[in-house]
């Protein structure tokens, strides 16, 4: 439930002692709720966790902690905390928009300097490693190895695909063989970063340069070309995709086969949730209308196995 407005002020007003000058509701994002609000002319933003995610908010304020120390371009972290039940973290504001916002009035050439920006940040984010591989917000045990995560994913979901009724059979099995031979081969021997809340809501702006990231609780331990995989799943081969794509120079390695199956891997985590609502109570987008790139990874894996028929 969306915790009251005044509730919000006696927060704020138990950490810094003194009533906020303003403080506005911003709605965007479907997985929180945040308050920008100012003190002493510093903007800030508290952010909420729906109850039954209350535990992510310690495990992100730790995320931004170690970004920090890492010169990572994210928010500095102030506290996190719960108080009446309300779990929730602070930090001081970012300057500038969501990219989402400003993306249309950009040039080409201001998007693909934006990019290769926005890659840098991946890479200096990738420097921060963990023990183990997975979900590093979630209360789950996190795996020995990328491939142990990669394969738990695929098998414990692919039922969950099936009943969506939204695939053939020869689709599904064709997606089968592709996932299982994939997962053999995207292996990795560190456990790095994977900041898998890419998206343009979440990259900010300011003078045609990047801010920073927000927003860390899909973090994930493993490899963090996992995160173009997700943005390709989100914005399908859009001018803003293409950009990020052309900027990583950091990745030679990566290639068109590893996008499609990064991509369906956020669809294989995504899909046991089809049919409940956001932790924000809103009614969740149709899947395939929420994630773009499905579609054009679907025909790649068709056209792959020499299948041309319905999705």
């Amino acid at each position: 439930m969306k915790p009251h407005i005044d509730n919000i002020k006696k927060i704020i007003y138990g950490h810094f002692k003194e009533a906020p000058i303003s403080i506005e509701y911003i709605d965007m994002g479907v997985m929180t709720y945040k308050y920008r609000f100012k003190i002493k002319e510093v903007d800030y933003i508290i952010r909420v966790f729906p109850h039954t995610r209350g535990y992510i908010a310690a495990k992100e304020y730790d995320i931004l902690k170690l970004a920090n120390k890492n010169d990572c371009k994210v928010p500095e972290v102030i506290i996190t905390s719960c108080t009446d039940d309300v779990y929730y973290i602070i930090y001081v504001m970012l300057p500038g928009r969501p990219l989402s916002v400003v993306l249309n009035a950009l040039t080409k050439v201001e998007l693909d300097s934006i990019s290769r920006e926005i890659s840098e940040n991946m890479h200096s984010l990738s420097g921060i490693t963990f023990p183990g591989y997975g979900s590093i917000t979630d209360e789950n045990k996190l795996k020995r190895s990328w491939l142990e995560f990669l394969v738990e994913n695929i098998q414990s979901n692919f039922n969950n695909l099936i009943n969506t009724g939204l695939f053939t059979t020869r689709t599904l099995e064709n997606i089968k063989v592709f996932m299982e031979e994939n997962s053999q081969v995207n292996k990795t021997s560190v456990s790095q970063l994977v900041w898998s809340d890419f998206n343009a809501d979440n990259i900010i702006i300011e003078n045609k340069h990047l801010s920073g990231f927000i927003d860390f609780e899909g973090t994930i331990g493993g490899d963090p070309l996992l995160a173009i995989g997700y943005l390709f799943a989100i914005e399908g081969d859009s001018l803003f995709f293409q950009s990020i794509m052309g900027s990583m120079n950091l990745y030679p390695s990566f290639d068109k086969e590893n996008v499609i199956f990064y991509s369906m891997i956020r669809l294989f985590r995504l899909v046991k949730h089809i049919n409940e609502p956001l932790p924000t109570e809103r009614s969740r987008v149709p899947i395939l209308n929420f994630l773009k790139g499905i579609d054009p990874s679907i025909r790649y894996i068709n056209n792959k196995y020499h299948y041309h028929g319905a999705r």
